[in-house]
C-alpha cells in the first residue's frame, strides 16, 4: 500500500534521475563550481562506454549545482588570458543562475522529502492539497526566472516551461538542464589546476590516467596525441 500511494513520487524521480544522464563525447567532462567557489571536475573513471561516447550519471542529490562542458585531451595550451575569461564567464554564469538554483532546490525539496513523508502520514489527498498551491508557486517562479534571464545560448524558454509544465522533476533538474559549454580552446586541466584544489587536482590526474589508458586501448590512433598531453600536461 505505501507503494502503491507513493508511485506519483516514484515517477516523477523516474524523471528527474533521467535528466541526470549525460551523454558526453569521450573528450568531454563536466565541471561545475564548488560551494567555496572553487573548481571541481566531474570525469567519469570508469563509464558506460558507447561507440561515440559515454554514459555518466551525474550525482542526483546536489540539484544546485549548474554544469558546465569541458573538453580534455587538448595538446595546445591556451593561453592564461583565455582560461581566466573562460573561468570568470563560468562564475558569471554561475551567478546568474543562483534563483533558479534556489527554487530547483525548493523544488527538489517539496517533491522528494516533504510529499512523500507528507503522503506516508496523511495520505495522497491531503498531501495533494498542499502541495499544488507551492508548486503552483515554484512555477510562477520559474516562468519569471526563465522569460526575464539573458541566455548567451540559444534557448527555447516555452519548451522548457511546458516540460516543466507537464513534468514538475524538470524544475529540480533545472540547472542540470541549462548546463553550458566551455571554449573549446581551454582544456579541463588548465581549470582545475588554476582554480581548483590541490587534492581536486591530484584526484583529476588520477582520473585522467586510467581515461587516457582506456582511450588508447580502444583507438590506437590516439596513443601519440594521449601521450604528449599525459607528459606536458598531467606531469
Amino acid at each position: 500500500m505505501i507503494v502503491h500511494v507513493q508511485a506519483l513520487w516514484v515517477v516523477i524521480g523516474i524523471f528527474y534521475l533521467l535528466q541526470h544522464v549525460k551523454f558526453l563525447k569521450r573528450n568531454e567532462a563536466c565541471i561545475f563550481v564548488s560551494v567555496g567557489g572553487s573548481a571541481v571536475a566531474a570525469v567519469p573513471a570508469l563509464p558506460f562506454e558507447t561507440v561515440k561516447g559515454v554514459l555518466y550519471f551525474i550525482n542526483p542529490l546536489a540539484p544546485h549545482r549548474a554544469l558546465f562542458r569541458c573538453h580534455w585531451g587538448n595538446v595546445d595550451r591556451a593561453s592564461d588570458r583565455v582560461v581566466r575569461r573562460a573561468w570568470v564567464e563560468i562564475g558569471r554564469t554561475n551567478r546568474s543562475l543562483l534563483r533558479l538554483r534556489i527554487v530547483a532546490v525548493m523544488s527538489w525539496a517539496l517533491f522528494f522529502l516533504i510529499c512523500p513523508v507528507l503522503t506516508w502520514q496523511m495520505g495522497l489527498a491531503k498531501c495533494l492539497l498542499l502541495a499544488i498551491p507551492i508548486w503552483i508557486v515554484l512555477y510562477i517562479s520559474v516562468a519569471y526566472l526563465l522569460l526575464t534571464h539573458k541566455f548567451e545560448e540559444h534557448r527555447s524558454v516555452w519548451l522548457l516551461l511546458f516540460e516543466c509544465l507537464v513534468c514538475p522533476a524538470y524544475v529540480a533538474a533545472l540547472p542540470k538542464i541549462l548546463e553550458k559549454h566551455v571554449s573549446d580552446f581551454v582544456d579541463l586541466t588548465q581549470l582545475i589546476k588554476r582554480y581548483g584544489t590541490s587534492a581536486e587536482w591530484n584526484r583529476l590526474k588520477q582520473v585522467l590516467e586510467k581515461r587516457i589508458e582506456t582511450e588508447i586501448f580502444n583507438n590506437p590512433a590516439l596513443k601519440e596525441q594521449l601521450e604528449l598531453y599525459r607528459a606536458g600536461i598531467l606531469h
